[in-house]
């Protein structure tokens, strides 16, 4: 896979469980890679084919691998590196206190900014069906911001079955939806375990999903505005959820 971006690059480097490959990077970005990574760039080095280039061949590159259209802003640097392993639903993420559920949330931009959000505010990971999200990619990692390298993003089989999982480690179950009467800022926590689910903005949360939910809450916006992108609807949410604990 292709990353680009500066600190999504840096983020990938620096993480031991990355396997990388080249680098095509401009001349003044690899001067501002060595300086951000002085310490490990003698390591990185040993293990990485750097490929100087002018900026329109890494946007060729870019183009050509990723089926990108349109300006990408790849600050001068793109990285060809192995995918991470997939991450398990574990019995050490089950014993936190937040996580984020995202119910057929397809939208790579989405997802990367609710994984940004969520490390930002203290979650232990963001869960999701792996039939009805998408894999890991440039586009997830950009918006990510480089949160992605530490935050599990967990794609699992079944939702269901991880809302159970939830459910048994006593996790409280609540879901953001704009077709219920109670409010966020209203809304106090029973239980200090929170499993945040968020849907889709046109289908909102599954049926089935709904079900288990504990609580349904919703933000208010103005009458004349229909709904809030995902992620920001979710960055409301953990900013809240933050300020009660």
């Amino acid at each position: 896979m292709y990353v680009y971006g500066k600190h999504p690059v840096i983020s990938v480097l620096k993480n031991p469980e990355r396997k990388y490959r080249r680098l095509y990077v401009t001349d003044n970005c690899l001067v501002f890679l060595q300086e951000e990574l002085a310490d490990k760039w003698g390591g990185i080095e040993d293990s990485l084919e750097v490929i100087p280039l002018p900026p329109k061949k890494i946007d060729n590159i870019l183009r050509i691998n990723t089926y990108t259209k349109g300006e990408v802003t790849h600050q001068g640097c793109l990285l060809e590196a192995d995918a991470l392993k997939q991450v398990e639903l574990s019995q050490e993420i089950l014993d936190s206190n937040l996580i984020v559920i995202l119910d057929k949330i397809t939208d790579p931009h989405n997802v990367g900014a609710i994984i940004r959000s969520a490390a930002a505010f203290g979650a232990a990971a963001v869960v999701t069906d792996e039939r009805n999200s998408p894999p890991e990619s440039a586009a997830i990692l950009k918006t990510s911001a480089g949160c992605f390298e530490f935050l599990p993003y967990i794609r699992v089989p079944s939702l269901t079955n991880a809302i159970k999982s939830l459910k048994e480690n006593d996790f409280e179950l609540v879901a953001l939806d704009g077709h219920t009467d109670e409010n966020l800022s209203d809304y106090n926590p029973q239980n200090k375990k929170i499993a945040l689910i968020v849907g889709s903005e046109g289908k909102g949360i599954s049926p089935h999903v709904r079900r288990e939910c504990d609580k349904i809450i919703k933000i208010n916006i103005n009458n004349s505005v229909e709904s809030l992108n995902a992620s920001v609807a979710t960055s409301l949410a953990l900013y809240h959820l933050n300020t009660l604990s």
